[in-house]
């Protein structure tokens, strides 16, 4: 009858479930992972944006590579042939531990198809849900508004961050327009804000911008140019000029109906709208679709 060998203490690794005891230790060494990281780089690059954040928990190599901003722009990149829907839920909620109310907003994203859940979770702020707005997006940061501010969010990393500060609105209309600058791997963020209440300020519209860089402080920027008209909706970046349609009732074909901002210049100007396609008793809304401002 044969007796177990008492074990040793060695630093070889356990037996793996898919192994027999006829293999040596040195066979299950030479079995190890001896994958060149760049070969490792190209695996991640192809998974989808929830494997890539359990992955993080592999190794400090792993959680380095995938939180790198180049594989991150890399992977962005990637992502623009395999689009996916993403679908928001907010929920008012009580913070057990303070008695206060807040809100949580479950993210979700799906292929178009709806075949396959690609991510979900969820994330709290400290305001009002029914204050709540998220500013269109399609790329991979996500901006709310709210009555304290703007916040942005990134879904392949699960994170929450409140922007500074803007200036304050005498009015209490949000206006604002975020896009991303590929040329300088940067988000743009607009903010209009009016000042006509201020009785030491004529009636204008104010405009200040907050640029997006990863691993950069970020503050907004006054520009020294002045809105002309109210806007209404959410600004749409299209070739580094951000537009709006006006607020005022679009009557006669021949009238500008857009107010753009072009971040270069940081100037204002006006846009006819296409001939023949505005109904002026439509409702009507900007997007930016392949390149063009609809």
């Amino acid at each position: 009858m044969l007796k177990k060998k008492p074990s040793s203490m060695t630093s070889s690794p356990p037996p793996s479930p898919y192994q027999n005891d006829t293999v040596s230790n040195d066979a299950y060494t030479m079995m190890g992972p001896t994958l060149p990281s760049d070969l490792i780089t190209s695996i991640l690059l192809r998974l989808p944006v929830k494997s890539l954040g359990k992955f993080k928990c592999v190794s400090k190599q792993w959680l380095h590579t995938i939180s790198d901003p180049h594989f991150v722009s890399m992977h962005r990149s990637l992502s623009l042939h395999n689009l996916n829907l993403l679908l928001l839920k907010k929920s008012p909620v009580l913070q057990e531990a303070h008695m206060k109310k807040c809100t949580r907003i479950d993210v979700c994203s799906l292929n178009f198809d709806g075949s396959c859940k690609n991510l979900e979770f969820s994330l709290y702020l400290n305001d009002d849900a029914k204050y709540i707005e998220m500013l269109p997006s399609k790329w991979d940061i996500i901006c709310f508004v709210s009555e304290n501010g703007f916040y942005v969010c990134n879904p392949s990393k699960q994170e929450m961050l409140k922007l500074p500060e803007a200036s304050y609105c005498t009015s209490e209309e949000v206006n604002a327009g975020m896009g991303y600058v590929k040329e300088r791997d940067e988000y743009v963020l607009v903010h209009l804000f009016d000042k006509s209440l201020d009785i030491h300020v004529d009636n204008y519209i104010g405009c200040e911008v907050l640029r997006l860089t990863d691993g950069k402080d970020c503050e907004w920027k006054v520009v020294e140019a002045n809105c002309p008209f109210m806007v209404r909706g959410w600004g749409v970046l299209v070739n580094n000029v951000f537009y709006w349609m006006f607020w005022d009732d679009y009557i006669h074909p021949s009238e500008e109906a857009i107010v753009s901002f072009d971040l270069e210049k940081e100037e204002f100007g006006t846009v006819l709208p296409p001939e023949g396609c505005f109904d002026p008793h439509g409702v009507w809304s900007l997007v930016e679709l392949g390149g063009i401002c609809a």
